[in-house]
């Protein structure tokens, strides 16, 4: 490379298309360029330590503008991770949420550096205000924490990392209804290594050079809440050593003692939203902000919100034209992978230590900041000055008729459509063959329907489940999987006691168990794919060989094999499956036998087109505690406890 930049036509990495590389030391060489055929870039807007941005204009919409934000540093020197950092840009230009800065498209520059498209915000960073006034309003640090952490959240739904959550990544605007509203950005923009200006924001897993997880995001929340809160950073050490150092020694700086009537609540909330262990934070980013939020509005009126940071909305014309926008809302990419394999093989195995082993949407699309009166007057100083004006009887009699009017129209459309289905059952369609055994299942069994025009699948309701005590949360990220379960990758959390062990595994997405003290196997769960079509009914004729290769795999591992039931079941909510149930013998070290009961249950996504849904595996022995029988597994013991709590992402 030469020292004025200039190389040979053939060189893309220097002179691409016959024009200079953007370098940091030439960042205008994309001034007045189109890239991609259609963001022409017109002006250099900023910069940091990882990328360069610009605002452009859309040559596809009139006047439209943009931000194209090119990342500089190399994310990663690992093909495999950058292809994780591609895909996630990919996924995040199908996120649509009130807080997150909305990623219109994404590309890699010909010399190789990659770009992400976003909209322009226009507003303040929490940074700025924290230059200006070094402290926030307690009451403001709720509702903008709360909001901030419902985005992160999100986007963990779609198995999406920030990695490097910063002061300067969480913007401030007001909303068309006059409140104000947070924009998390800079999403999948950094590979989130330690640097100077992002260090009191680390958390101890990336101090010590391991990959980020949902977790390190969270604790990033947290740093920046404590800072908001009491004009500081929790940990002061300015070297990631020291650091290091001071978060494995725990938070000895109480948000109380810093800020004028904060409660002692919020002091052992930021104790474990802190904490040095992930497994001891909160399970999700949202679980600490609703924390803080709820502890922070019962102890502050809003009389003590001081008048400057009462939010004007005159200042901000704010303008979302989404007309022509290619960013249409289905699968990420992954998920319309290929896949390699029509079902996950097995390796179930007694060791020398007799362990049984295999191998193989939502509140948080949150409103606008909501606060009632009595909280805060900044709401009202937004609001229309005129008058309330009183309504008339024959106004409200109208209204009344109206509403009427609308819910006897709704229960027609109900009883309309549910005789309809009632229906359209073809006599000639064979019934799936009934749940074989001797005893009746505990979970409820279903009869299918047949597939027709109006029988539509969806994924039930999402839940919010609240963590059980003495239990550890996991939640399925691309980040310690290899390429294949990457390829194959689907979204869920669950928790199990922490006195289980997580198993390392290259074809599972978990492996957990738990054990006696003498390494004999006592219960286990397996998560894992099958290769799908979306949902029950599209799968419904694939059940039964997917079934009989389970069967056959597990024939030749197990002592004694047997089935004792398979067929159509409905678990959790709602999800429908398909289930087989079976038996088989196994044998201390002293050579006495003990009973071996499992099910293997397949979960589509209830989405067609989602190419992958979830095997879960649960094997139980007679050895457990709260496992007496088959039908014990799943239901009672710690599995059944585990079960309950597994959330597919949707």
């Amino acid at each position: 490379e030469n020292s004025d930049n200039q190389a040979n036509l053939g060189n893309r990495k220097v002179n691409p298309n016959g024009r200079n590389a953007v370098t940091w030391q030439d960042p205008r060489a994309l001034i007045g360029k189109t890239i991609k055929g259609r963001y022409k870039l017109i002006e250099k807007l900023d910069q940091d330590q990882t990328s360069l941005a610009y605002l452009a204009e859309d040559q596809l919409i009139k006047a439209k503008r943009v931000v194209v934000r090119i990342l500089m540093s190399e994310l990663s020197k690992d093909a495999f991770q950058n292809k994780i950092f591609s895909d996630e840009r990919i996924s995040l230009s199908h996120v649509n949420h009130p807080n997150v800065v909305r990623a219109i498209d994404s590309g890699e520059l010909p010399e190789g550096k990659p770009f992400i498209v976003t909209d322009v915000i226009e507003g303040e960073s929490v940074n700025d205000i924290l230059n200006r006034s070094g402290q926030f309003n307690p009451l403001r640090v709720a509702r903008i924490v709360r909001q901030a952490s419902f985005a992160l959240s999100e986007v963990h739904q779609s198995g999406i990392l920030h990695r490097n959550l910063k002061p300067e990544h969480l913007l401030l605007i007001v909303s068309e209804a006059g409140t104000e509203q947070v924009k998390v950005t800079n999403f999948s923009a950094s590979d989130g290594k330690p640097r100077i200006d992002n260090l009191a924001y680390k958390s101890p897993e990336q101090l010590g050079g391991q990959l980020p997880t949902f977790a390190s995001d969270s604790y990033s929340l947290a740093a920046i809440s404590f800072q908001m809160l009491t004009g500081q950073v929790p940990f002061t050490e300015t070297t990631e050593r020291t650091l290091l150092k001071a978060q494995r020694m725990g938070l000895r700086l109480n948000a109380s003692d810093l800020g004028s009537k904060i409660p002692d609540v919020v002091d052992h909330i930021f104790e474990k939203a802190l904490a040095y262990n992930p497994a001891d934070r909160y399970p999700k980013a949202r679980d600490f902000g609703e924390a803080l939020f709820n502890a922070l509005t019962t102890v502050f009126p809003a009389a003590d919100a001081p008048d400057d940071e009462v939010v004007e909305a005159e200042p901000i014309e704010l303008k979302v034209e989404d007309e022509g926008l290619e960013t249409e809302k289905g699968p990420s990419l992954d998920k319309e992978a290929a896949f390699e394999s029509s079902n996950t093989s097995s390796d179930i195995h007694f060791s020398s230590s007799n362990k049984v082993t295999l191998e193989d949407e939502t509140e948080a699309r949150t409103e606008e900041t909501k606060v009632h009166p009595e909280q805060s007057g900044e709401l009202w100083k937004n609001r229309s000055p005129e008058g309330l004006i009183e309504r008339g009887w024959l106004s409200t009699l109208l209204s009344v008729f109206g509403v009427l009017v609308l819910v006897g129209a709704a229960i027609w459309l109900f009883v309309y459509f549910y005789n309809r289905s009632d229906q359209s059952v073809d006599v000639n369609q064979q019934p799936e063959p009934e749940l074989v055994g001797a005893k009746k299942p505990t979970i409820q069994t279903m009869k299918d329907a047949p597939a027709g025009k109006e029988d539509i699948e969806i994924p039930p309701p999402a839940r919010e489940i609240s963590q059980p005590p003495n239990t550890l949360f996991f939640e399925n990220t691309k980040q310690n999987l290899n390429a294949k379960l990457v390829k194959n990758f689907r979204g869920f959390s669950l928790f199990y006691p922490n006195t289980w062990e997580k198993n390392s595994s290259d074809t599972t997405f978990l492996d957990i168990s738990k054990k006696a003290k003498n390494d004999l196997p006592k219960e286990q769960m397996l998560i894992t794919h099958y290769d799908s079509k979306g949902t029950y009914q599209l799968d419904k004729d694939n059940f039964t060989s997917l079934a009989e290769s389970s069967n056959k795999d597990l024939e030749k591992l197990l002592s004694e094999y047997t089935v004792a039931s398979q067929g159509k079941i409905s678990i959790n909510n709602g999800w429908q499956a398909y289930e087989v149930k079976f038996k088989a013998k196994g044998k201390t070290r002293a050579g006495k036998e003990f009973e071996v009961w499992g099910r293997r249950i397949w979960i589509p996504a209830a989405r067609i087109g989602v190419k992958d849904g979830f095997v879960i595996t649960m094997l139980a022995t007679s050895l457990s505690e709260r496992v007496e029988s088959l039908d014990d597994v799943g239901v009672k013991g710690d599995l059944g406890d585990i079960l309950e709590t597994f959330e597919p992402a949707r």
